[in-house]
């Protein structure tokens, strides 16, 4: 008997549950990887998005920025602009950024406006990558150009910010008859027996020469007391100080002046006091001479310097135009005001016998025979042996101190009387008991020996190679800015880079291809430390530039197939020479295996902007050949060649030198150490700008060469500025879209 299979009702139930609880599983994973899907999605557009806000906003970064570029140049500048020189110099003011870059220019002189695609860039290598470009058409309005520079030009070629002690070396200056030809001394010059110091100049304190000599020509004013002793008869000097005291012989002056009223100001309520030169009228007042500069120091102790050519006189009141120099303080100098005398400052003069064209002093005593004395003045007394005059003018009495007599040529008038050996006696050509009759005083030179401090540890930004020291592990390191390959003036990156392992590249170059020293053995500064400082002895290969180092740095030799002109005034000959800025928080030292130093406005453009790599804050390379960049001054004055490329030397310490020569303008914040051969600087020097520093040269010395030098040239980084463009093209965005 065949029996059919039945299938329970309880059976069935089961399957369906098992087969409902499957099929509610999948739809759940397939829910679940719907929303992971979905989720992921919207993350990788919202990653995408923000990206893509960020690619724009780098790009339009790079529109401001190069409206901002162009206020700096002039309108011929502009119409020269390429995608590459624009690129370059956008690179340099964003600090060698590669994320915003200028793909095209194109500039319509019809219309004056320039056409500029900036491309933004961000998450490069990434799922996220995203660029933006944005055509922006500037409108162009003419303009002189030329970004303001906080720059301002030494008092001197040679200025100590502090005394001075030579006995021994060289210390001379060659004059171009510029406003620098000369010394300023913060302090008391000495000149030892032996030493002939070859300048001209002043000093703030006494000057003191004891044998040696001085230039032909040479002009020492003090606002101390000048004396000499035993000196080799000078050719043609100009001495003028509070006093002057000659024990020598002979020699020729074309002056010697001294002395001066110490003078009380009044303006109604305000007071003050001056030294000055003059005219004293009977009832006190000082009416005081057309020229020269003096310094009046009001009751609240605020100190003004007024230019005598900047005043007017009438019946003793004296005006002045408001240009007067605040020194200090913060009171007002009035615009009208009175002199009147307090006592005399200075005056005497003594010397033996010599030739004069000038000789004006308080009271004046001639110890030697038959001197010969152009035109003597004297505000007081005249004491003399016999000599001869063109004419004399006395306030006081005229004495010969023997029996003879004086012979004046042309004529003598005094207040006083005459006398020959202490009985009176009358001259010829010479009036007595003329009331009135006064020379007046010369007053005394202003030295402007003034100095403005520096700080190199606060100027990287101005370099080009930073060497520095990492602070964890103190390694040797070197950070690269304002620097462009001269292929395609692209930014060079800016590391840091490791010095200790010197077998690195620099955009695709080896650095001991760029720098080498050790006699070519090692990168230079692979072997720096903190205590040791850098020591780029045996240099063989550096690129030019402006180069920042942390602590001290020696250079102990050059030879990188570089020359330079060393010579003037008919001495032509060349020198092995590192062309660059040497920037120091420490003491720099040039080793008496001596060089040669050039700063980078002192030579060719080519020299510095032609290279593999060049500094891109000093080259314009917007056209053939390079030239170097362009800027303005505070008064809206164009100049070539920017202030920080003017300088071979700038430390916060000091420098010890040794027979180098040097092309550029030199900064110490300290003192300057003389050894061995003569170091010669063609430009300008200045010691002690961060603190008084006594100098003492007995061997080696300095020479300073003015020859040659243009007045671009005498600028030097400074705090003359107010940081905004001065008349420079004006650039404004007419529309933009992106591309």
């Amino acid at each position: 008997m065949m029996h059919s299979l039945q299938i329970r009702p309880t059976a069935q139930r089961g399957i369906a549950t098992v087969l409902i609880l499957l099929l509610t599983g999948l739809s759940l994973t397939a829910a679940v990887l719907g929303t992971v899907y979905y989720v992921r999605g919207t993350q990788e557009q919202g990653v995408s998005a923000h990206a893509a806000t960020q690619a724009q906003l780098k790009a339009w970064t790079g529109v401001e920025a190069i409206q901002l570029y162009l206020t700096t140049l002039s309108s011929d500048e502009v119409r020269e602009l390429t995608a590459g020189s624009l690129n370059s110099a956008l690179q340099t003011a964003l600090g060698g950024r590669t994320d915003i870059e200028v793909k095209a220019v194109v500039w319509q002189d019809s219309a004056k406006q320039l056409v500029v695609d900036v491309k933004g860039k961000t998450a490069e290598g990434t799922r996220a990558q995203s660029t933006s470009t944005v055509q922006v058409v500037y409108a162009v309005a003419a303009g002189t150009g030329g970004a303001q520079q906080c720059s301002n030009v030494p008092k001197a070629a040679l200025v100590f910010n502090g005394s001075v002690d030579y006995s021994g070396g060289s210390m001379e200056i060659v004059t171009s008859e510029s406003k620098l030809d000369s010394i300023a001394v913060n302090g008391l010059l000495t000149i030892g027996s032996g030493s002939s110091a070859k300048v001209s100049g002043c000093t703030k304190d006494d000057v003191n020469l004891s044998g040696g000599g001085v230039a032909d020509g040479a002009e020492l004013y003090s606002e101390g007391s000048i004396s000499i002793a035993s000196m080799t008869p000078p050719v043609r000097a100009d001495l003028w100080g509070k006093s002057v005291s000659l024990s020598q012989d002979q020699g020729t002056y074309t002056g010697i002046r001294a002395g001066a009223f110490n003078a009380a100001l009044t303006a109604g309520s305000v007071t003050g006091t001056t030294v000055v030169g003059g005219i004293k009228q009977a009832d006190g007042t000082i009416i005081p001479p057309t020229t020269g500069l003096i310094v009046i120091t009001l009751s609240d102790g605020s100190k003004f310097l007024l230019n005598l050519k900047n005043t007017s006189v009438n019946n003793g009141t004296i005006t002045q135009d408001g240009s007067a120099e605040r020194l200090s303080g913060s009171g007002t100098l009035p615009t009208t005001f009175r002199l009147s005398y307090s006592s005399l400052y200075g005056g005497g003069i003594t010397l033996k016998q010599s030739k004069v064209d000038l000789l004006w002093g308080g009271d004046v005593a001639i110890t030697g025979w038959d001197g010969t004395y152009t035109t003597l003045k004297a505000y007081g007394d005249v004491n003399m042996y016999h000599s001869t005059m063109g004419t004399i003018t006395g306030g006081g009495n005229f004495y010969m101190t023997n029996n003879g007599n004086p012979t004046i040529s042309d004529s003598g008038v005094i207040a006083g009387k005459s006398y020959a050996a202490g009985v009176l006696k009358t001259f010829p050509k010479l009036q007595t008991d003329v009331a009135g009759t006064s020379p007046g005083l010369p007053g005394v030179p202003y030295c402007d020996a003034r100095v403005d401090t520096i700080n190199v540890a606060g100027m990287q930004d101005q370099a080009n190679y930073v060497f520095y020291f990492d602070q964890a592990s103190g390694d040797p390191m070197l950070k690269i800015q304002n620097v462009n390959r001269s292929s395609d003036k692209s930014a060079v990156g800016s590391g840091p880079y490791n010095l200790k392992n010197d077998s690195f590249s620099i955009a695709g170059v080896s650095y001991k291809s760029l720098m080498l020293c050790n006699n070519g053995n090692d990168g230079c500064g692979k072997s720096a430390t903190r205590a040791a400082g850098w020591d780029l002895t045996g240099m063989k290969k550096f690129p030019a530039g402006v180069f920042w180092f942390e602590g001290k740095v020696t250079l102990n030799g050059v030879d990188i197939g570089k020359t330079i002109s060393t010579g003037e005034r008919g001495n032509a000959g060349t020198k092995n020479a590192l062309i660059g800025t040497i920037m120091s928080t420490d003491k720099v030292t040039l080793g008496s295996n001596s060089a040669a130093l050039a700063a980078p406005n002192f030579v060719a453009p080519s020299d510095v902007c032609d290279g593999t790599f060049y500094p891109a804050n000093l080259c314009d390379k917007t056209a053939t050949p390079s030239k170097f960049q362009t800027w303005k001054d505070s008064g809206g004055n164009s100049h070539t060649g920017m202030p920080i490329g003017n300088m071979a030397i700038l430390t916060d310490g000091a420098l010890d030198t040794s027979g180098w020569y040097i092309k550029g303008n030199v900064i110490l914040g300290k003192d300057l150490l003389t050894s061995g051969a003569v170091t010669t600087v063609v430009g300008a020097m200045t010691v002690g700008a961060n603190q008084v520093s006594r100098t003492t040269i007995s061997q080696g010395g300095i020479k300073i060469v003015r020859t040659g030098v243009d007045a671009d040239q005498d600028y030097v980084p400074g705090k003359n500025c107010n940081n905004t463009p001065a008349a420079g093209t004006t650039a404004r965005v007419l529309w933009s879209r992106y591309l």
